[in-house]
């Protein structure tokens, strides 16, 4: 459901799931914790599963798609792949979309996308895996409700604070982290919530404890930035313990929602990294939870680029429900598992029933295998078929999986499951110039910030 990548067990009855919890003996999710969706989502699943067709039928639907995409402007065309996808569809699917010169690939997330990671850092991917939560020295959530959001993550920060560990908390209002939170910081959205962390940036500068060094070494824009700080408050006296605190950590761990993309403040929080050099590297970075099942391999493949609908003219949804705005036009075609009342629909098979390659939140290439059983064909097969009739390639399943381990060797080496994110970042981390930059929100307002810093040993 996520890109957390928890294990499961799962209890079978027959051809139906009837239980699901989380695995104990896991190395990802500890203790066996699972969120709410992951141990009862699958009610969901078998209370809108589409009805099931035949392979003759749906081979007919998949060549009238290609028939249709052969007749539709490259530009004004684009395909929205859920990020849930197997590595194997995701491939495919790039496949398709370069077949089409033009054409658009992207998931739904991706339509109204406000910050973007890739301005930073020159990828999408959150540049850290959740292991090092587990050495970090301090923890800084920001616009995530842990409890909410990342219920995973709760007892790492618990057993990192019997360590030693300080966790800060600047979101919005919730008892529940007050009762953790060493420093707690309740604000109203994430407009205010990027303007607090704007102005610990702001400190940092006037204090001089910037990361001078790797700002030379690695951003392009720094002066540019220390102007647009001098608008940001940086003389309350609350922000100075949290800033020290941050700066002078060994390690340190940030973690937000996946909803900061929506606003400045992932930009917020990347500039604050980049200024600290809290990223890139095996003691300093940034988890971005909420994200899709295999944002991760997405990104790989270069699928997670922010795009206009504005000129579209025809879209296909695969394992995405489109959004309201397309539920008036007609012209597009629905590709998934629910059942509904989309004239042009076709069935793929649910997530439990389907298998492949996922890459979860510690960086690992993980394969998963069906757990029950739904269609006489797989998702793969579909795809194939439609990659081959819109091309008049002659792919198989094989032949197209060989493809893509050639073109990614490194997600099948047996070593990749044991790299460390130092090393994964000479796949992942910095534009080619090996710099990123500094994000500069113009449409900054004049919002003033009344919180106060507060820590938990202050509250009743």
């Amino acid at each position: 459901f996520c890109s957390f990548g928890c294990e499961l067990e799962v209890d079978v009855m027959g051809n139906k799931i009837i239980s699901i919890k989380g695995f104990h003996d896991s190395d990802t999710n500890l203790y066996g914790n699972i969120c709410k969706l992951g141990r009862f989502g699958f009610k969901k699943i078998y209370d809108t599963l589409g009805e099931n067709v035949s392979w003759k039928e749906t081979r007919a639907s998949v060549i009238q798609l290609a028939n249709k995409l052969k007749t539709m402007k490259s530009e004004n065309t684009a395909f929205f792949v859920s990020e849930s996808s197997t590595l194997e569809e995701l491939y495919v699917w790039s496949k398709i979309s370069e077949a089409l010169p033009g054409s658009f690939i992207c998931s739904v997330k991706n339509t109204n996308m406000k910050s973007n990671l890739e301005k930073s850092f020159g990828s999408n991917l959150s540049p850290n895996n959740y292991a090092t939560l587990r050495s970090a020295d301090v923890i800084m959530a920001i616009g995530i409700l842990p409890y909410d959001e990342a219920v995973m993550v709760v007892p790492e920060i618990m057993s990192r604070k019997k360590e030693g560990a300080k966790f800060v908390y600047i979101g919005k209002e919730d008892h529940r982290v007050s009762r953790i939170a060493d420093f707690y910081i309740p604000l109203n959205n994430d407009n205010t919530i990027s303007d607090f962390v704007n102005s610990l940036s702001s400190y940092i500068v006037k204090s001089g404890i910037e990361n001078k060094a790797y700002i030379n070494a690695k951003t392009d824009n720094f002066a540019e930035f220390k102007e647009y700080l001098a608008h940001f408050d940086a003389d309350n006296p609350s922000y100075e313990e949290i800033s020290q605190l941050f700066v002078n950590a060994e390690n340190t761990v940030t973690i937000t929602s996946h909803i900061s993309y929506q606003s400045a403040l992932l930009s917020s929080i990347a500039n604050l990294l980049l200024l600290t050099g809290k990223i890139g590297r095996n003691n300093g970075g940034l988890i971005v939870f909420g994200e899709s099942a295999n944002s991760e391999g997405a990104n790989i493949l270069g699928l997670k680029k922010p795009i206009d609908t504005t000129n579209l003219e025809f879209s296909v949804f695969y394992n995405e429900i489109p959004p309201t705005e397309f539920e008036n036009n007609n012209n597009f075609y629905y590709i998934g598992y629910n059942k509904t009342d989309y004239p042009n629909t076709i069935r793929i098979n649910h997530p439990f029933a389907n298998s492949g390659i996922f890459v979860n939140a510690e960086r690992r290439a993980r394969y998963f295998r069906p757990v029950v059983f739904d269609l006489e064909y797989s998702n793969i097969d579909l795809l194939i078929e439609l990659h081959n009739n819109l091309t008049g390639a002659n792919y198989t399943v094989d032949s197209i999986k060989e493809e893509m381990k050639n073109a990614y060797p490194y997600l099948f080496d047996k070593n990749f499951n044991d790299i460390t994110p130092d090393n994964i970042y000479k796949y992942y981390f910095m534009n080619k110039s090996g710099r990123g930059n500094f994000i500069i929100n113009k449409e900054k307002s004049d919002r003033i910030i009344t919180s106060n810093i507060i820590k938990t040993s202050d509250l009743p």
